[in-house]
């Protein structure tokens, strides 16, 4: 436990000083950052690696992206994706059991957890360098060697379950998950959601058949930093690639979306004390070429985390009507556009208020444009943001792995930042135009009235 703790504040010292510096890189002119260049390694079995040595601290940090995820749930085994991953560390391996493999990492003081989204299946694992080996001999048993076992299945559902059942008494939550249905489709791979019905109905043989549909290695993305020897570790990594050889499997094709484009209301009635509130369309994809203009034009409108964006300037600032109030714009595979949404949160009387300057602030931005002040604002902003997001190692090997993960090239951090670059304000309010639509707003609202 004692080697835990230090490898947790070893991390914590590490992000605190960090963090330390978020303010000061909003404020600055821009930073020069052009990140090393990393190149993969590719494993026997087919597992791509990106791996940085990192001396500064006696840690090592793992992680991993497996193509996977929930919109490749059967829509008759909604869940199953979930408690699967669930399950990869609390269920078991075929040589420990569940209370056993909680001793080891314990022991070894060795963290390591799974995760599953819309389109991803992640992993991560850290230790202290000399528990290193022991790190990934678990991390990989747990991975390729799950039992799945009956007893933990138990656990799993019932985990999900009370943590379904707790989000239905939060605004926030809801207000997300009606707006991806209202956008895509209650039915619809992208903008479904598992309920508590449908993790009840799951067993094992469903967690079973959706592992077996994409746990292979050669569909796996590893980045790893840390205290260690790049040459010994790939010969390391080589030795349980010859254990854990690729499968042959079916491809995965990614589902696209039916969303529709007009505008939609819905309110959800809740006894809460603050209403939450979505409102937006769809967003973009990842291979459209005005990409880094809408990141821009998302940070001016609300995204920037500052109190000066027009969202924030507007509703927080000037009219004291909502304390959370942010806007993302985020992008998606070719047939499957991602989400431009502000969610806010404010009292139930003042619902209507801020809808009516959300609309007004975004007609304002579309008919008027932003300035070239705005523009080298959010430019600074996002340019200096880089240096911190991939100051670290890991974060740096992470960050590579998981753009590779979603098809772009392996320098696409030196990419966006050309790309924020050269971003021009004819090109900003140009797309404004085209690509935000004030008349085609869809509007959740979850709240007492």
């Amino acid at each position: 436990m004692i080697k835990k703790i230090l490898i947790v504040l070893m991390m914590i010292s590490s992000v605190a000083t960090a963090s330390s510096k978020i303010a000061e890189l909003s404020r600055a002119p821009e930073i020069p950052f052009h990140p090393p260049a990393i190149k993969s390694v590719t494993l026997s079995n087919g597992m791509k690696c990106y791996l940085i040595e990192d001396k500064s601290l006696p840690i090592i940090q793992g992680h991993i992206y497996l193509k996977g995820g929930t919109i490749y749930e059967d829509g008759k085994k909604l869940g199953a994706g979930s408690v699967m991953a669930n399950l990869l560390k609390e269920g078991g391996t075929a040589n420990n059991d569940a209370a056993k493999i909680r001793v080891l990492l314990d022991e070894n003081a060795i963290d390591a957890g799974f995760s599953i989204s819309l389109e991803t299946i992640e992993g991560s694992f850290a230790s202290l360098s000399k528990d290193a080996d022991m790190a990934m001999k678990l991390f990989f048993e747990m991975l390729f060697e799950p039992a799945f076992s009956e007893d933990s299945l138990k656990i799993s559902k019932k985990r999900l379950i009370d943590s379904l059942n707790r989000e239905k008494e939060t605004a926030a939550p809801i207000a997300y998950k009606e707006f991806s249905k209202l956008v895509y489709g209650k039915d619809n791979p992208w903008g479904r959601h598992a309920e508590v019905s449908d993790i009840k109905k799951i067993n094992r043989a469903d967690v079973v058949e959706f592992y077996e549909r994409f746990a292979s290695p050669d569909r796996i993305i590893l980045a790893m930093a840390g205290d260690f020897n790049k040459k010994d570790l790939i010969a390391k990594l080589e030795a349980f690639a010859k254990k854990y050889p690729k499968k042959v499997l079916p491809e995965v094709v990614t589902p696209g979306s039916d969303a529709r484009d007009f505008p939609e209301e819905k309110v959800i009635k809740k006894k809460f004390t603050q209403s939450a509130i979505n409102i937006g369309h769809l967003g973009g994809t990842r291979d459209d070429p005005n990409k880094f203009v809408l990141i821009l034009l998302n940070d001016i409108y609300g995204g920037s985390g500052s109190f000066t964006d027009r969202l924030k300037e507007a509703v927080r600032v000037k009219s004291g009507l909502a304390y959370e109030i942010h806007s993302t714009y985020s992008f998606g595979p070719k047939d499957a556009p991602g989400l431009f949404q502000v969610h806010a949160k404010t009292r139930n009387k003042t619902v209507g208020k801020v809808i009516d300057l959300v609309q007004s602030e975004l007609e304002k931005l579309v008919k008027e444009g932003a300035t070239a002040a705005e523009l080298k604002k959010a430019k600074d902003s996002l340019l200096n943001s880089f240096i911190f997001e991939y100051e670290r190692p890991y974060e740096l090997a992470a960050g590579v792995a998981r753009f590779v993960y979603f098809g772009y090239p392996e320098d696409y951090i030196e990419i966006s930042r050309r790309g924020i670059e050269k971003v021009t304000l004819k090109e900003l309010n140009e797309a404004a135009e085209k690509y935000l639509h004030p008349d085609k707003l869809k509007i959740v609202v979850v709240g007492s009235k």
